[in-house]
């Protein structure tokens, strides 16, 4: 299953560490990573969401 894993870098509840190691735990072999600059736990809710919904249509269309 293609799974997109998006984070920002001011998250509080979910850190890097975490968030690097559910991606390595995946089984799927259609994986991405992506860290979103000054965004927090909520992304598609701050002022800085265009780059969380951007980065879900560059996976989706790469599928």
């Amino acid at each position: 299953m293609p799974t997109l894993v998006i984070r920002g870098d001011s998250d509080k509840l979910g850190s890097l560490e975490d968030n690097q190691r559910l991606v390595d735990e995946l089984g799927s072999n259609v994986k991405r990573y992506v860290e979103i600059e000054q965004a927090g736990h909520m992304i598609q809710y701050e002022t800085n969401n265009t780059k969380f919904y951007q980065a879900i249509v560059e996976f989706l269309e790469e599928k």
